[in-house]
């Protein structure tokens, strides 16, 4: 964790990165200020770092627009839509950064229109692509405004032939307004339409519209953390709610008797069921729906609960069935720590609050990723984050 001097072009131009990329540990010493302060009296661990807290998210996009009669790709400027041509990102992966470069060259070599906010008109809108560091796949999404992209194929086949790496091509097809990036009617051009990548021993599949963690190298340090609070043994049943791909569900699913899954984004079922049987898990089903209505019907009492909500946190019946059907354990994984307190809130007079353990998922951007660990207060405190994982950084 030295200083570095690397710098960032666009700095304090784009919504990314809210911190200078100087000092990681000086970075670090400020997240671990604003949650004590946030989280005071309760039991916060130090913020686990990164190895590396550079190139890190396997998840980017840009969005296209004509600036001075030129197509440009690049990122949305703080609070406002003028967009901010970028060329080398500190933090996004560098294969994906490079094969977007390409998808803007070939865009303007088949002179695609840029979408005008505006008007309404243009054809290509964004780019999304994802990269999966331990297979090196890469999927690339098109986001436009019609399925009638014209050379769509020779687009695709260009790309690939470009960039070995690129395992698929697919179009999301969004014509509505708004800053709802992908659209609900997918297109496969090319492959698959999906990335295999790999995590603590098992494979994902990906997709375009799926929920899965952007710091693909700092998500096993989480989900490390996170199973070993959840303390699993064979003959217990786990309810993993906001599962996305089901990534923790079926990493959790072999210290578990039975493992059911909830996640209300259709794609992200598809890919967990087939995740599931990618991996032989055969003690795990998934539920496609909204969590709280599923807990507020389901019969199951559930001997331990992982949930990894949206920013907003959980739903106020997801909290209810919470406090009139207790877990002996709670573990709230939170890319939200200000939604993570008020629901620690709501949760307190049911549950103790036995540890919190920030992870730096997201270096340098001002978000962090915290564990909760939460126990029926029938049961004795414990706190099972016990190494400091700053003590040898």
């Amino acid at each position: 964790m030295q200083k570095t001097s690397l710098k960032c072009a666009v700095y304090g131009q784009c919504g990314g990165c809210r911190y200078p990329h100087e000092d990681y540990r000086a970075y670090l010493e400020e997240q671990q200020k604003r949650l004590a302060s946030l989280f005071s009296g309760l039991p916060l661990r130090p913020i686990v770092p990164m190895e590396d807290p550079f190139y890190y998210r396997g998840k980017i996009h840009g969005t296209f627009r004509y600036v001075n009669k030129r197509t440009v790709c690049g990122l949305y400027q703080e609070d406002s839509h003028r967009i901010v041509p970028i060329t080398d990102c500190l933090i996004e992966d560098r294969k994906a950064q490079e094969i977007r470069r390409s998808v803007l060259e070939l865009a303007r070599s088949f002179r695609w229109p840029s979408y005008d906010e505006k008007n309404g008109r243009g054809l290509i809108r964004h780019v999304l692509l994802r990269s999966a560091p331990a297979t090196g796949e890469v999927l690339v999404c098109l986001v436009v405004t019609s399925p009638i992209v014209p050379g769509k194929a020779q687009f695709a086949k260009a790309l690939m032939q470009k960039h070995p790496e690129v395992r698929t091509v697919v179009l999301s097809i969004n014509d509505k307004a708004g800053s709802m990036v992908l659209g609900e009617r997918e297109v496969i051009v090319r492959g698959p339409g999906a990335i295999t990548d790999q995590l603590m021993g098992m494979a994902f599949r990906v997709s375009a519209g799926s929920f899965y963690q952007v710091n693909t190298r700092q998500t096993a340090v989480l989900y490390k953390l996170a199973l070993e609070a959840a303390d699993l043994h064979r003959d217990l049943t786990l309810l993993d709610a906001y599962c996305g791909v089901g990534t923790i569900g079926i990493l959790a699913a072999a210290q578990c008797k039975q493992v059911i899954s909830v996640e209300l984004n259709p794609k992200a079922v598809r890919d967990a069921i087939a995740n599931a049987r990618l991996n032989r898990v055969k003690n795990i089903t998934f539920e496609a729906g909204d969590a709280a209505d599923f807990l507020e019907n389901c019969a199951t009492d559930f001997d331990r609960i992982i949930v990894d909500p949206p920013r907003s946190g959980l739903d106020p019946r997801f909290i209810n069935s919470l406090l009139k059907r207790p877990a002996a354990r709670i573990v709230y994984i939170s890319c939200n720590p200000i939604s993570l307190a008020d629901n620690l809130a709501a949760l307190k007079n049911q549950y103790n609050i036995d540890s919190l353990q920030p992870v730096d998922m997201f270096p340098w951007t001002g978000h962090v990723e915290c564990i909760a660990l939460l126990s029926n207060c029938k049961h004795m405190q414990k706190d099972i984050f016990t190494t400091n994982p700053l003590a040898t950084s």
